[in-house]
Formats: C-alpha cells, sequence, structure tokens
C-alpha cells in the first residue's frame, strides 16, 4: 500500500506512541465522565417531557446531543491514536469524518428550535455574543474542512463507489496530521457550544416557573 505520511504524520506518530499510556489514561477518564452525563441528560429529558417543559426539552436536547458527540469524538480519536497498522487507523479515520457529516445533518435541525428559543436576549450580551461567535465558528469550520468530509462520506461511506480502487486510494491519501488538526478544531466548537449549553442550563434551571 502507497499510503501517504508527511514528516508531519511521523514524528506526530512517534509523539503519540511515547505518551501512548498517558493519552489512553485521559481518554478513558474524559469518555467515563461524558458517559455519566449522558445518562443525567437521559433522565433529565424524560422528566422535561413527563412535566411538559418544551423550552427546557430544547436546550436539554440539543445540550446531550452535544455531549454525545463530544464523547463519540474522543472515542474515535482514542481509536486512532492506538491503532497498530495503517489500515485500521484510516478506517478509524474515515469513521470520525462520518460523525462529523452526521453532527451537521442533525445540528441543522435541532438548531432551528435552539436559536428560535425567546429568552436568549434576556441572559445577557455576553451570552448572545458567545451564540454569534459559535455560529461564526461553525462558519468557518464548514468553509474548511465540510466539502472533503462530504466527499468521503458520499464516496466511500455511505454509497460505496463501485471502483474499490478509488475507495483504496482515497483511504490511501488520509494524513494523520491533517486529521487531527481536523478533528480537535471540531472538539473546539463543541466545547464553545458545551460551555454557553452549561451556562444557560443553569439559568434555566432558576427561571424553570417562567420559561418552561
Amino acid at each position: 500500500m502507497k499510503y501517504t505520511q508527511t514528516y508531519t504524520d511521523i514524528f506526530l506518530k512517534e509523539n503519540i506512541m511515547q505518551r501512548l499510556n498517558e493519552l489512553t489514561f485521559d481518554f478513558d477518564n474524559s469518555i467515563a465522565n461524558m458517559e455519566l452525563c449522558m445518562e443525567q441528560f437521559h433522565i433529565g429529558l424524560k422528566e422535561c417531557k413527563t412535566k411538559k417543559l418544551n423550552n427546557t426539552i430544547v436546550v436539554w436536547n440539543f445540550a446531550g446531543f452535544i455531549n454525545m458527540c463530544a464523547m463519540e469524538l474522543k472515542i474515535y480519536i482514542k481509536s486512532i491514536v492506538s491503532s497498530t497498522n495503517e489500515w485500521e487507523m484510516r478506517t478509524h479515520i474515515k469513521t470520525s469524518y462520518l460523525l462529523i457529516h452526521s453532527f451537521f445533518e442533525t445540528y441543522n435541525t435541532i438548531q432551528k428550535d435552539y436559536y428560535g428559543l425567546s429568552y436568549h436576549e434576556e441572559i445577557g450580551n455576553n451570552f448572545t455574543n458567545d451564540l454569534k461567535d459559535i455560529i461564526v465558528s461553525i462558519r468557518h469550520f464548514r468553509k474548511l474542512y465540510l466539502n472533503n468530509i462530504k466527499i468521503i462520506r458520499n464516496k466511500i461511506i455511505a454509497h460505496l463507489n463501485s471502483d474499490i480502487s478509488y475507495h483504496i486510494s482515497t483511504m490511501e491519501t488520509f494524513q494523520l496530521s491533517q486529521t487531527i488538526e481536523t478533528l480537535f478544531e471540531f472538539d473546539g466548537i463543541l466545547n464553545k457550544i458545551g460551555a454557553v449549553l452549561n451556562k444557560e442550563m443553569k439559568y434555566v434551571m432558576s427561571n424553570i416557573d417562567k420559561i418552561k
């Protein structure tokens, strides 16, 4: 196989191997904590639905979605860095790109209800500025990475090209350093959204009778 490997890829792999135990430990802790959070989101959403707190459901649902994506992203990055075979690593890279593509498909639906919540301006200017910053970050990410991710998703994941050599050639071109850059920038967006939602959830829970 003629795998594309830049000098940065080689350096990155060497660095990862030296810190693999430490990285795996950190990923395992993060994933475990996110799983506990997912359970709380699940419980909270059930209670909101029972009490018919429609606005609160929108916020909790969005926050649960972000937490789930962040957790799955950590799982994929862990799988990428701990791979012992080139094809194995590239398979995990391919799957991580599918996660990003699926995120934007679902985000396009969820954000319509979320950004339409009427009380957002009541939280304060800093909050509305944070929302605008998220939108700018997402647009920037889409512009840089999404077209390439869509091609990978459409040609070698969702609708497998009948020419298997095309599939193999595409997998060969994946670069570890480029992938890590993409995934970490995506993780940064998820963290940014998560921080805003955490602030909003505190506001919502303090004003639950008014917001519902």
